[in-house]
């Protein structure tokens, strides 16, 4: 349907619009269109101080900053970290075979910013619901994320024999580093996105993953999606990250698809996503399935005790080589392939190096078959899981998403808004808005300092609001010029129009012959969305734009970045739990 101007009239489509405009240009609030641009953090191998390399979020800590290998963390709420003294790694372990497993020590000596507190609470740092880090020792220091953000004075934790296996990244329910980047208005929500990547053995089956703060990265997303509330009555999956799986099929070399899923098929099974668990522990029933229907002999020793700790042992003659799939209640498959799923077993070497053992006659299935005292323990879904499916964990409206992941390098950062925008629209930025005022935010400073080269930068959310207020500013202009040339050409056409009926026009007068039909551009009649529950599949068109502008004193290459202060009470919003129900 076309839409016409009667003679004389302005085009309505284009005056309404200019106050919009005028409110986009001068709106600072949550919902406006200037949402911080989501944070990503490559997951990577990450060069330690002692050359050795680990895998995990590149992260760094003190000044001048110590790189290390991070996982994320999503029961806990805040950052953890070993130093050499750490009784974990056992006496038949190097020092650097100890450093690259734990993703690498933290030199508290080394740091000229470290501050040692007296407790948790003196720190800064939020409570936990479990007592697994009570015996750690807390202090304060400088966390930058990449060489544009860095925060000063941030709590850390030091771990004495607790029960992590890596540096550990909070990212829980009351994560001090989602509650402090978000009052600081770098992130526009309580979110963050996993894809682990792939860690196969061959070159074409490695690629790095990513941590995404605030958003999620649409490139790394695939076919449907699948949105689940978290769970708040189980102490087995702390984050509440639960799902139901339907089925496991086994997919073979011929085509075929066999259930390996046997008794528990029909009731379903639950399972908890644990991304920073190194493999996926399933019922011995389902490991003897597997078994059966590959035909593989198990090994000798039967487990590993490398990278992939306690995945099962099998025979490289006859090593399965189909895929497995989960089928998710109500209705997501993840396939993960072969190469993640059947892999050499890894282990560390004295100088901290990876090493193949038994490389000729030994695979991993990254399988633990939960049998004799964990048997009745809730499967987990780990690190090979997440290779295959990418996580978005939504701490703001307590659920999170769950597709199949797309394997690429490349990079589309989508932002999620915060809980005062429309909850039904979780990544655009609607017109109405509602200010939220900031809690406890903690005083931002910049500096200069030269950043490692090897670093990756993010966009400041300064730059981002610039950039936008230059693009509306430029979208008034060109409605202004617009709304200017339609008035002279209505004049022109009025005049055109009244010479050809024989009228000859004073040119002082104003025309009153009707104008030509203008037409305008048909409408949506209304702005449908898709449901909170799912992610768009598509790029949002809303965040289809170009490079954002870098503010002025940023040319020539110059980063500047952005250091915020940590308060003395804390960072972020609370240092009060979630209570679980």
């Amino acid at each position: 349907m076309r839409i016409f101007t009667c003679g004389g009239i302005e085009p309505w489509w284009l005056i309404s619009i200019l106050p919009s405009l005028f409110h986009l240009a001068s709106s600072d609030t949550p919902c406006s269109s200037f949402l911080s641009a989501p944070i990503a953090i490559p997951v990577t191998n990450v060069t330690l101080a002692n050359n050795v390399l680990a895998r995990g979020a590149f992260v760094s800590v003190g000044s001048p900053p110590q790189s290390l290998a991070f996982a994320p963390a999503e029961k806990w709420n805040n950052t953890y970290v070993f130093d050499a003294s750490t009784s974990t790694c056992s006496d038949n372990n190097s020092p650097n075979a100890c450093s690259e497993r734990l993703g690498g020590f933290f030199n508290e000596g080394k740091s000229t910013t470290y501050t040692k507190e007296s407790n948790r609470a003196a720190s800064g740092a939020a409570a936990e619901t479990f007592p697994d880090h009570n015996n750690d020792v807390y202090g304060r220091d400088t966390l930058e994320l990449n060489a544009t953000l860095s925060f000063a004075n941030y709590p850390i934790g030091v771990e004495k024999g607790s029960v992590d296996s890596q540096n550990a990244l909070g990212l829980g329910r009351n994560s001090t580093l989602l509650n402090t980047l978000f009052s600081n208005g770098s992130i526009a929500s309580r979110t963050y996105a996993w894809w682990q990547g792939w860690t196969g053995a061959e070159a074409s089956q490695q690629m790095d993953g990513s941590l995404t703060l605030g958003g999620y990265d649409s490139a790394k997303i695939t076919g449907k999606n699948l949105t689940l509330p978290f769970s708040n009555n189980d102490f087995d999956c702390l984050a509440g990250l639960i799902v139901t799986i339907t089925d496991i099929q086994m997919n073979l070399q011929n085509g075929s698809d066999i259930s390996i899923l046997g008794a528990s098929r029909g009731s379903a099974m639950k399972a908890c996503l644990a991304p920073s668990y190194s493999v996926m522990s399933l019922s011995v029933d389902i490991w003897d399935a597997f078994v059966n229907v590959s035909k593989v002999a198990p090994a000798e020793d039967e487990r590993s005790v490398g990278t992939n700790f306690w995945g099962m042992l099998i025979d490289a003659d006859g090593a399965y080589d189909g895929d497995l799939t989960f089928s998710l209640a109500p209705g997501l498959d993840i396939r993960i392939p072969n190469h993640q799923l059947v892999v050499p077993n890894y282990v560390t070497g004295d100088n901290g190096e990876l090493v193949i053992q038994n490389g000729t006659t030994v695979r991993e299935v990254v399988i633990n078959s939960l049998q004799d005292v964990n048997k009745n323990d809730m499967p987990l879904l780990g690190r090979p899981f997440m290779t295959s499916a990418y996580l978005i964990v939504d701490q703001d409206h307590q659920e999170f998403t769950l597709a199949q992941a797309h394997a690429t390098n490349t990079q589309d950062l989508v932002p999620i808004g915060p809980p005062a925008c429309n909850s039904a629209e979780p990544i655009s930025t609607p017109t109405t808005s509602t200010s939220i005022p900031p809690s406890q935010s903690p005083t931002a400073s910049s500096s200069t300092p030269t950043p490692a080269s090897s670093r990756h930068s993010s966009t400041p959310a300064a730059a981002i609001a610039g950039g936008t207020i230059g693009g509306v500013a430029l979208l008034i202009g060109l409605s202004l010029a617009a709304l200017q040339a339609f008035r002279k050409r209505h004049r022109r056409a009025a005049q055109q129009a009244a010479e050809t009926a024989g009228i000859i026009m004073n040119k002082n007068e104003k025309s009153e012959s009707a104008s030509p039909q203008a037409f305008k551009p048909e409408m949506p009649s209304d702005h449908t969305h898709q449901p909170a529950a799912e992610l768009p599949l598509e790029r949002h068109p809303r965040y289809d734009l170009a490079p954002y502008e870098m503010p002025s004193g940023m040319g020539n290459g110059a980063k500047v970045q952005q250091q915020y202060e940590m308060p003395a009470g804390g960072g972020g919003r609370s240092n009060t739990p979630h209570e679980l129900l």
